[in-house]
């Protein structure tokens, strides 16, 4: 302001223009494998999120990050990533996966005789095994039927389904045998033999 007696007087006014924030948007639910150590949460943001913000997990208290996964148990797990600044805040909410360990039983083995009608080998694993695993090699029935008029004895492996990223791959065995089925044969019926013929072989009654 200024004055034609008083002289001019002045005031100097600063201010912040505070950019927008963003605390990004969540990909969606990953697996994650003790054995990697560590995960970056940040892995589950779509990289719009603004920089300099905070992770707290599902009690609120802040956490750094990464974290360190080789302790974690199986179970879902939740966290919040929140950015503040003089316009507001912005949180997401992020969620990943630690999978449980597959147990695929323990090692078994069966025999068969070549004509029976067959067995699942699930039934000859030992321990608590669980279903859902994969035979390999495949069996003709495309489950883990064995049918010995079909299927190649040997050892096959029951292993766990991969389960995304992989986190686990276990597996059992059974050992399968198959015997050849014997055979007595069928009697023909009664036949009559001459004494003058002297021997006679008893396969000719079969």
């Amino acid at each position: 302001v200024s004055s034609a007696s008083c002289g001019d007087n002045a005031t100097t006014v600063t201010f912040e223009i505070s950019e927008e924030l963003s605390s990004g948007v969540f990909t969606g639910i990953q697996n994650v494998c003790p054995s990697d150590v560590t995960f970056d949460l940040f892995n589950l943001l779509d990289g719009s999120e603004s920089t300099n913000g905070q992770w707290t997990d599902e009690l609120g208290t802040v956490v750094s990050n990464p974290l360190e996964v080789t302790t974690f148990s199986a179970g879902t797990y939740t966290y919040t990533y929140t950015v503040s600044n003089t316009c507001g805040n912005s949180s997401t909410e992020v969620s990943f996966l630690i999978p449980s360990n597959f147990d695929p039983g323990t090692n078994g083995s069966v025999t068969f005789c070549s004509d029976d009608s067959g067995a699942d080998l699930f039934d000859y694993l030992g321990g608590t095994p669980e279903e859902g695993g994969i035979w390999s090699p495949s069996l003709a029935s495309g489950t883990g039927f064995f049918d010995p008029s079909v299927d190649a004895p040997g050892t096959y492996f029951y292993s766990s389904p991969l389960v995304s990223g992989g986190c686990f791959q276990t597996s059992s065995l059974v050992e399968v045998t198959v015997e050849q089925s014997l055979s007595s044969g069928d009697f023909v019926g009664l036949t009559t033999y001459c004494t003058s013929e002297g021997t006679i072989d008893l396969f000719d009654l079969l």
